[in-house]
């Protein structure tokens, strides 16, 4: 097809000028996209997926003579399998989870979205969380030295020192000031806010989102 059969089909002028005609049409509908775009990269919860790869050794050698007789030798995929169970086993993810310290969440609240984090203006130091499963507290920090303490379930603010230890709801639990956490000053510190998971409830979801796969040789 030449280029006049294709200019007959298609009026690419008649085109421009509509372009032209709605330029402003078409300049709100771009910088609308571009920011609904922008809020829902800035807003929306983030996932990661994390990957390791294991190197099984199997045994190839015998323990007796009887195994030899009776070729009792465990097969690669049941090795596989057992190596499965062994990663998702509740014992040791619920281990993992409490060195990891993960029934302790900290959130950063802003001026739209509150962010979970793993660099807090604070840290919450509980040996441990059985009794305050579920609950959540805010922490506004007033100078190096103290914080305001907000209870989620309840309209009491108390200010506490930090490294203090203090009872919730009949829990020993101690904040500590987090200097490393990257700001100027005590006042720029944003609210911190602090959720106590169960360990177990935790466990058993992560048992769920565990995969594992065997490469191709």
């Amino acid at each position: 097809m030449s280029s006049s059969q294709l200019d007959d089909i298609i009026d690419f002028r008649q085109i421009f000028f509509k372009i032209l005609k709605n330029w402003f049409l078409l300049l709100v509908s771009l910088i609308l996209a571009f920011c609904i775009a922008f809020a829902y990269n800035r807003y929306s919860s983030e996932l990661f997926g994390v990957e390791a790869s294991i190197i099984v050794k199997e045994d190839d050698g015998l323990s007796n003579a009887s195994g030899l007789l009776y070729d009792h030798v465990p097969p690669s995929n049941k090795i596989i399998e057992n190596k499965e169970l062994e990663l998702k086993s509740f014992p040791l993810i619920y281990e993992t989870l409490k060195d990891l310290k993960f029934n302790i969440a900290y959130f950063i609240e802003g001026n739209i979205k509150v962010t979970e984090t793993y660099d807090s203006p604070v840290i919450v130091k509980c040996v441990d969380t059985r009794g305050i499963q579920g609950k959540t507290i805010r922490i506004n920090i007033v100078d190096d030295n103290s914080f305001l303490l907000s209870h989620a379930d309840s309209e009491v603010d108390e200010v506490r020192k930090f490294n203090e230890k203090f009872l919730l709801h009949d829990t020993e639990i101690s904040v500590e000031y987090n200097i490393h956490f990257p700001i100027e000053s005590a006042s720029e510190m944003p609210t911190t806010i602090v959720r106590f998971y169960s360990l177990q409830s935790l466990a058993l979801s992560y048992q769920d989102k565990i995969s594992v796969t065997q490469k191709d040789p």
